[in-house]
């Protein structure tokens, strides 16, 4: 049974559960029933050896583009690895090296890629992922930021060059 403060927040309800039977179910119920000694954890399948080094091989192959990866990736083998380590099996410490890798390979990608932007240029990020986005956004921010500055100040001095040249072209017409 779930806990009535976890109840309350959730409307969705999950179940019955049958012995030995695998079901999907949110990571957090299958956290919270794994620690609770419920269920048995089976790790996604993007998280097997096989599919990580596939994935690594077609990130290293194109250098151009990201290869598809869930949105949460990092954040969910984080939460498996310190909470449900039993889920790898033999494998834990191989799933980990070769998701340290993959995630080393992709943030190479996006610091290489921002090295090449020297203009305003469309950037295409596509297959991004949310820890990813997190660690290029204060770059963007910082950057979009000072093309504000720049628009600003350039707005600035043309209104200031109009005033100028209103100015003394609109004092000689007395004669």
């Amino acid at each position: 049974m779930i806990p009535a403060a976890i109840s309350d927040c959730v409307p969705v309800t999950h179940g019955p559960f049958r012995p030995n039977v695998p079901c999907a179910v949110p990571l957090w119920l299958a956290l919270y029933l794994s620690r609770r000694a419920k269920c048995r954890l089976v790790a996604p399948a993007w998280l097997s050896p096989s599919r990580l080094e596939r994935t690594i091989r077609a990130e290293q192959e194109d250098g151009s583009t990201f290869q598809p990866v869930p949105f949460y990736y990092a954040e969910v083998a984080c939460l498996l690895f310190e909470h449900a380590r039993e889920a790898f099996g033999p494998d834990f410490a191989r799933v980990r090296a070769l998701l340290a890798r993959l995630s080393n390979i992709r943030r190479h990608k996006i610091e290489d890629g921002l090295r090449q932007v020297q203009a305003a240029v469309t950037v295409r990020l596509n297959h991004l992922s949310a820890c990813e986005a997190n660690l290029i956004r204060p770059s963007f921010q910082g950057a979009l930021g000072a093309f504000d500055r720049l628009e600003r100040q350039e707005a600035a001095w043309a209104e200031a060059a109009q005033a100028a040249a209103a100015a003394a072209g609109g004092g000689g017409g007395g004669y």
